[in-house]
């Protein structure tokens, strides 16, 4: 406890020998000293930071924030403790708006996150491209430092131009990170970016685990991506059977066109998947939707020379577009 209390001092001595701590408080600091033995002493806050600078200045150091950049890349938490007791704003953010939490995070340094937590910096922080430290940590593979953002109250919900925490470790295959950001609330069905739904990119990338997950956790498999294309679509394309297998089994829709009128079945044959082909037409996949492009899964199989395709697509009935 007595760790705890002299850091919690410490952190507002050095904000209230800055100015960053009101008159009120700081009168409520000095009539507290039985909560804290060791803060009867009212210099206390200028004699640790002046003590801090002159460290700094022997270590030929410069007290600003591009030092505190510096030593967080590098990992020095000597040199990163006195640079905030010597009153360095761990909040402050660059060019492109990033902050020393998303330096520490893409460091990989759960410790130096820690630290940065215990001064209170802004957890959500939002660089000029929309992203957080806990997306950047996501998009590290940093467990541990995950972990700890969400614990200090990092929203799973907040998105990049291109991805979000829950896609990041998707894409990762981090079932594990998963699971903890849908516990806090991770929207499992948005798909206002780039890289479309959860579901569709767990299926496009062939990860069974997560897939089945993201149906057990509220994932809707009829949500599409931005072509129109469902987790069956990209799944039949990139020949993924055990993931068709599973998504067939959950009420997929086998005939569901995009946007392009292109089925599940087109897609297998546009990826030269015949066993999956085989798979589509024992479930009464229909072969005979004309795309936008006015062809058929026929036609596309005789156009790229598909021999055994052809041959499974005509016992099935299937038809050239301009029969």
């Amino acid at each position: 406890m007595a760790v705890t209390q002299r850091r919690f001092f410490e952190r507002y001595c050095m904000r209230l020998t800055h100015g960053m701590v009101s008159t009120a408080l700081a009168v409520i600091l000095c009539f507290i000293p039985a909560c804290f033995p060791f803060a009867t002493n009212t210099s206390y806050a200028a004699d640790a930071s002046m003590k801090a600078k002159e460290t700094i200045e022997r270590k030929g150091i410069e007290n600003n924030i591009d030092s505190l950049w510096n030593q967080i890349s590098l990992g020095n938490m000597a040199n990163i403790k006195l640079l905030l007791l010597a009153g360095v704003d761990p909040d402050v953010s660059n060019y492109n708006g990033w902050t020393p939490l998303h330096q520490a995070c893409i460091t990989g340094r759960t410790d130096i996150v820690k630290l940065l937590l215990e001064y209170e910096v802004e957890v959500n922080s939002i660089d000029h491209q929309g992203s957080t430290p806990l997306l950047i940590a996501t998009m590290g593979q940093q467990t541990d430092i995950v972990t700890v953002l969400l614990k200090h109250g990092a929203d799973p919900n907040i998105h990049g131009e291109s991805h979000s925490p829950l896609l990041a470790a998707i894409g990762e295959n981090k079932i594990d990170v998963v699971k903890a950001l849908i516990k806090k609330g991770a929207k499992i069905n948005y798909k206002k970016n780039t890289l479309g739904p959860p579901l569709v990119l767990a299926a496009k990338l062939g990860y069974l685990k997560l897939t089945k997950l993201l149906i057990e956790s509220g994932a809707d498999i009829s949500i599409t991506d931005n072509n129109g294309g469902t987790a069956l679509h990209v799944a039949c394309f990139n020949g993924h059977v055990p993931i068709i297998k599973l998504l067939l089994g959950k009420g997929a829709n086998i005939n569901k066109r995009s946007f392009d009128d292109e089925t599940p079945i087109f897609l297998a044959v546009a990826g030269g998947r015949t066993d999956v082909v085989r798979l589509l037409l024992e479930h009464n996949a229909d072969p005979n939707v004309i795309t936008a492009h006015g062809i058929t899964a026929l036609d596309w199989a005789i156009s790229k020379k598909l021999h055994e395709i052809s041959s499974l697509l005509y016992a099935k009935g299937a038809q050239k577009a301009a029969q």
